[in-house]
C-alpha cells in the first residue's frame, strides 16, 4: 500500500514542484481530519471536505490548489479502489481568476535599454534582437 501511495505523488504529477505542494496540501487536510476525529478515509464525506475548504486560512489560489490535490487525491484512492466514493469531486470552491498578474510591468525607459543593449555583432544577439518586439515612444 505505502508503494502505491507513493505512485499517487510520482507517477501522475510529473512537476517537482507540484508533487511537493499537493503532498503538503493533502498531509494538511488529513492531519486536520485527524484532529477533528476521523478514524479512516472511509469516514470522509462531502461535507467534510467542504467543511475543511469553508475554514482554510490561504488565499483563494492557495485554496483552490489544495482543493485540486484534495480532489486528486480522492480521485486516485476511488480509481484504485480503496474507496468506493470520490469525498472531494462535488465540492466547489470560490470562483477565482487573476485578470492581471502580480509583477508590475517595467517602465518603459528600462525595457528600451534593455533591448538597445543586445550584442547584435554575433548570431545569438542578432536573433535575439529580432525575436523582441521594439516600439518607439
Amino acid at each position: 500500500m505505502a508503494q502505491r501511495f507513493f505512485g499517487f505523488f510520482t507517477v501522475p504529477t510529473r512537476n517537482k514542484n507540484t508533487r511537493i505542494a499537493y503532498h503538503h496540501a493533502i498531509g494538511r487536510f488529513l492531519d486536520w481530519c485527524q484532529r477533528a476525529g476521523f478514524q479512516s478515509l472511509e469516514d470522509i464525506e462531502p461535507n467534510t471536505v467542504a467543511a475543511y475548504i469553508e475554514q482554510h486560512p490561504g488565499s483563494p489560489p492557495t485554496v483552490k490548489q489544495h482543493m485540486a490535490a484534495i480532489r486528486m487525491f480522492f480521485s486516485w484512492l476511488t480509481e484504485k479502489g480503496i474507496l468506493t466514493m470520490n469525498s472531494a469531486r462535488e465540492v466547489k470552491t470560490t470562483k477565482f481568476s487573476r485578470v492581471e498578474g502580480k509583477t508590475p510591468a517595467p517602465p518603459h525607459q528600462e525595457v528600451q535599454r534593455l533591448l538597445d543593449s543586445i550584442d547584435v555583432t554575433h548570431l545569438v544577439g542578432l536573433r535575439d534582437s529580432l525575436r523582441l518586439p521594439t516600439r518607439k515612444p
